[in-house]
This record gives C-alpha cells, structure tokens and sequence, in this order.
C-alpha cells in the first residue's frame, strides 16, 4: 500500500515532464515556417529599399531559434543613413506565431521585438528601453519597427512574395531615395508615410520628384508598408 502514493508521484512527475517536453516541441520552427535555411538572394522590395541584397549563414538552434546575418549597402530611409551589413539578427519562437526578433543596428539602436502574429500586434524594446507602441512613435522607433518586422517577415514569407533584387537594382541605384511607412493597416502605414514625407525638407532641397506610392499588407506579414519613391537630381538623402 505504501508504494502506492509513490507510484501516483511518479506518473504525475513523468506526465508533466511529457508536457513540458510537447510544449518545447510546439515551440520549434516548423518547416514551412522558414523561407531559407542557409542563405537566400531573392529578397522582398522593402528589403532591396533598405538596402539588403542577401541573407546569408543561417542556422537552426534549440529548434526554436533562427540566427541569420545581412549582406547590405548603405541607404537612406526617413532621413536615417542605414548601412545593414553584417548585422546578427536571432529570430526566437515562443509559441504559435510569437516571435522575437533582436538585432542591433547602426544608428538605430538595439532592438528587441516580440510580435503576435495571429493578433497583429507587437512590442518594442529600444536600446533597453520599453517603447509604448499605442503611443506617438518618434522616427527612430518608427523605423525600428519596420526595420525589425521585415527582417521577420523575410524569415517567415514564401518565396511567391519575395522579388529578385537585380530586377530593380537598377531603377534603385538611380533614385534618390524613398519615405517608408509601418502600421497595424494599410490606412496607418499610409498616414505614417504622409507624414514622413511631408516632414521631409531633403526632397524639395534636392530637386526630388515624386514617382508614386505603393502599399503592400501580404498575408501573414507583420503589419502593413507604404513606399515613396522619388527620382532626384542632388544626392543627399531625405
């Protein structure tokens, strides 16, 4: 009879090690979860606007951990000079659709972004700092943001999204420079954009004429972006 509470104990025991075990399971990268596994050349329009040509030695760790670095050149997106290259970006998988993304980036700071795939939302830590996203977004926080949740969604989205750099190389190397917007919906990215742009003093400066604008909200991104792209005649940036 004695060794009956001690058998109880030990199915109990055995039944939440089973758990815990199925739960770090569920938490692993599935394979249809990642766009490459090594390296990758056929990146996003957004990617190619903030100057990446290329993600390069990926690897799996723990199963729920993606690291990747970046192959880029220098650009300029909202009046910030970016240069991505070589920049370490860890993309962790806490449960369904939840992913943290961290990366720190010149000029930009540290950042630390969770986002809720399924709800649409995420949070913001910037340099160590928590950012309260329902608030006003300064520019750098703004471009944290879109910085962070592409270098997800490039991780995450299909092939059939993406668009072959060398495709608009040329166009890109030609034109001054863009004014990008990030929202929840499309109606926020274009308002953000709105503002962006018209806070701009390097457009007029420059001889800048505006081509047009384009919105992209694609199933299963974080978020939704709105592109300005301008044809310049100086060459500073926005």
């Amino acid at each position: 009879m004695k060794k009956t509470p001690l058998l109880i104990l030990l199915c109990m025991l055995f039944g939440l090690l089973n758990c815990s075990e199925e739960e770090t399971k569920s938490n692993d990268f599935n394979s249809d979860e990642l766009s490459f596994t090594t390296s990758k050349s056929n990146v996003s329009e957004l990617s190619a606007v903030l100057g990446i040509t290329s993600l390069e030695n990926g690897g799996l760790s723990k199963g729920n951990t993606f690291h990747f670095s970046v192959s880029a050149g220098s650009t300029t997106i909202n009046g910030h000079s970016i240069n991505l290259d070589k920049t370490s970006v860890t993309v962790i998988k806490h449960r369904n659709k939840t992913y943290q993304v961290a990366a720190t980036i010149e000029n930009v700071g540290a950042i630390d972004l969770l986002a809720d795939a399924n709800k649409n939302l995420v949070s913001l830590t910037l340099d160590g700092q928590d950012v309260d996203v329902s608030q006003g977004l300064n520019p750098t926080q703004h471009l944290a943001i879109i910085l962070a949740s592409n270098l997800l969604n490039e991780v995450r989205i299909n092939s059939d999204y993406k668009v072959n750099r060398g495709s608009i190389k040329a166009k890109a190397d030609s034109y001054y420079g863009y004014t990008v917007g990030w929202g929840f919906t499309a109606e926020e990215s274009v308002d953000h954009e709105a503002s962006v742009r018209s806070g701009s003093s390097g457009i007029s400066a420059n001889g800048c004429r505006y081509l047009g604008t384009s919105t992209s909200c694609v199933t299963g991104s974080i978020g939704c972006v709105t592109i300005s792209t301008f044809k310049c005649t100086g060459n500073s940036a926005t």
